[in-house]
């Protein structure tokens, strides 16, 4: 015996009976029919599930389906469900390939987010470190100066903001308290420090030649991050700097200018790379190779130096102009002409505290500046071009060199100033000097390369790797690695 459902008209598999009409039903078509209406679909009287009727009988055997009475038949639907599946597997795969597409897009991403939050969460810190190093006289107060008037007349004066100046101070008043603490614990424990004989136990490590055009073999600068000394950024006649990694022996990155690059510094704190030329032109760059800021001067720029801040950038040109920039707007501050350096300026440095510097000239000697006054405060007499100058870590000295000799200067004593001269034989050409971290080592760089200890100014040693003239010297921070670059293409390495 079968029943049919009264909704569907099929053999129910639950089959029930309504005790208000009397017909069958599937279970679960009337029980969600009475979920939505609580009525007999037949004659509409009230009804509930719990009045429904099980009905008791055999298991109801559903007749097979018209297609699938033959084998042909039965081929056909396995076929046709063989395909389905295909389908239905080359449609997954592609889901998961684009699932997989968009994770790793929001894995690069989300790499990209973290990187940019430590980039400016360091920023915002040297930035809360800056603030709170300019001390109370930086407080905010109120200007009663009609707006714009005071900004027209600093610059109408070339004057530096007042608000850069104390933060200048406040710098040098912080850089000085360090140097004093760290040569005072040099005087109680001298061990602590590099010994003099350091010099003595030091030789060529490795030559880094070819790095710049063999048309234009002339290196002439270098930048190093002191800390880090396996990256360093040097400038050449060819054009270009170039940033090299020693130890991958890879370059990083190049850097072009129209003209021969004469500065090259290499910012210790964040990924800057600074270049400049006798193009007129201060470059500031990422050191992956993207232009920041450019600074623009009259004459062919000669050189530049970095502020102990960190902050700001002082270039000048071969008409006598020199120029304080802020590095990270590209901004210029203040642009000064120097009268008695119209011949040009040759090279020049940032004092250890920054709130001196000093330029050296084609036929004047060397200017020594006060950057607070902007005037010139000191000169020392030359009898020719200065070829470089380098101020000691102490603070004390300051190393000029001109032709084959080289003068140190206490800049304690203005009354007699001169310490020693260092005179090289005749025919000699001094192009760099550098002093250490400890200011216990000058650097002397030109046909050769020397290593004088500065308490007697006694010769350590030389060395003579260099086919020709130097130009570029620096220190790495713990003075434990010399590095020379010169007109032979190459960059020496000495530990």
């Amino acid at each position: 015996m079968s029943f049919t459902c009264a909704i569907s008209g099929t053999v129910p598999q639950h089959p029930v009976i309504s005790p208000k009409s009397g017909a069958v039903f599937e279970r679960e078509l009337i029980e969600k029919h009475l979920r939505d209406n609580d009525t007999d679909p037949i004659n509409g009287e009230q009804l509930t599930v719990d009045e429904l009727i099980d009905v008791k009988g055999g298991d109801v055997v559903q007749p097979r389906a018209p297609n699938a009475t033959s084998i042909p038949a039965l081929l056909r639907m396995l076929q046709d469900e063989w395909d389905a599946e295909v389908l239905a597997s080359f449609e997954l795969k592609k889901y998961v390939t684009s699932l997989r597409q968009e994770l790793t897009h929001s894995l690069y991403q989300n790499d990209a987010a973290c990187r940019l939050i430590a980039r400016l969460t360091k920023e915002r810190d040297q930035a809360r470190e800056a603030l709170s190093t300019m001390g109370p006289s930086s407080d905010v107060t109120m200007d009663t100066t009609p707006e714009g008037a005071e900004q027209q007349q600093q610059e109408e004066e070339g004057a530096i903001p007042s608000a850069l100046l104390e933060t200048i101070a406040a710098v040098a008043k912080k850089l000085s308290k360090q140097r004093k603490k760290k040569f005072k614990a040099l005087k109680k424990s001298p061990d602590t420090f590099p010994s003099t004989d350091i010099i003595n136990n030091y030789s060529l490590q490795k030559t880094h030649s070819g790095l710049h055009s063999s048309r234009s073999q002339n290196i002439l600068s270098l930048g190093i991050t002191p800390q880090i000394a396996d990256i360093f950024l040097s400038g050449a006649s060819d054009k270009t700097a170039k940033l090299f990694d020693r130890s991958k022996e890879e370059v990083l990155s190049t850097f072009k200018h129209k003209k021969k690059v004469t500065g090259a510094i290499l910012h210790p704190a964040q990924d800057l790379a600074i270049t400049c030329s006798l193009d007129k032109t201060v470059q500031i760059w990422t050191t992956a190779g993207d232009n920041r800021h450019t600074i623009n001067h009259e004459g062919g720029v000669t050189g530049m130096s970095l502020h102990p801040s960190n902050d700001y950038l002082l270039s000048f040109d071969d008409v006598g102009n020199w120029t304080m920039s802020d590095l990270y707007t590209g901004g210029v501050i203040t642009t000064q002409k120097d009268d008695a350096a119209s011949d040009g300026v040759t090279c020049g440095a940032f004092h250890v505290d920054g709130k001196l510097f000093a330029l050296g000239t084609n036929g004047n000697g060397v200017r020594v500046w006060s950057v607070a006054d902007c005037a010139c405060v000191q000169t020392f007499e030359h009898t020719g071009k200065i070829t470089a100058l380098a101020f000691s870590e102490n603070g004390f000295f300051l190393a000029t060199a001109s032709d084959a000799l080289v003068n140190i200067w206490d800049l304690r004593k203005p009354a007699e100033p001169l310490v020693k001269s260092i005179e090289l034989d005749a025919g000699k050409q001094v192009n760099a000097l550098a002093f250490d971290n400890t200011g216990r080592f000058l650097a002397v760089g030109g046909d050769d390369l020397r290593v004088y200890e500065t308490e007697e100014w006694e010769l350590k040693k030389t060395f003579s790797d260099h086919s020709r003239p130097i130009n570029a010297l620096q220190w790495s921070d713990d003075t434990t690695t010399l590095f020379s670059a010169g007109g032979d293409n190459s960059i020496c390495v000495y530990a």
